[in-house]
């Protein structure tokens, strides 16, 4: 009888374990590609659920790091949407939390130009 352990991350492949098989590796794009996929659908659910669209996709873009914030920093946007740097600040770091990814260039630094 084979007996094998497996990470947390790693799904069995059954089929394979009842044929007496060592199970294959995860495949690292499928998990990337579930990756971007619950991403996708934390910022989306996040910016449609929000009374302020307009501000909650902006604080995904910061908290993203995305390129279309390049070169405007989190006080100047604030100032166009015309709320508190620490308002958009907050947004930021809640979309970081719930995506759990790290901090952004932008989401760290004031002046960021």
């Amino acid at each position: 009888m084979l007996i094998t352990t497996f990470e947390p991350s790693e799904t069995p492949d059954l089929p394979a374990l009842i044929d007496g098989e060592e199970p294959k590796p995860a495949n690292p794009y499928r998990e990337a590609s579930i990756r971007y996929l619950e991403i996708v659908n934390t910022v989306t659910t996040y910016i449609t659920e929000s009374p302020s669209p307009t501000v909650a996709a902006w604080a995904v873009v910061y908290a993203l790091g995305l390129p279309c914030a390049e070169g405007v920093s989190l006080t100047d946007r604030a100032e166009q949407l015309g709320i508190s740097v620490a308002a958009l600040s907050k947004q930021v770091r809640i979309i970081q939390r719930r995506c759990n990814v790290e901090e952004s260039l932008y989401s760290n630094n004031k002046d960021n130009r």
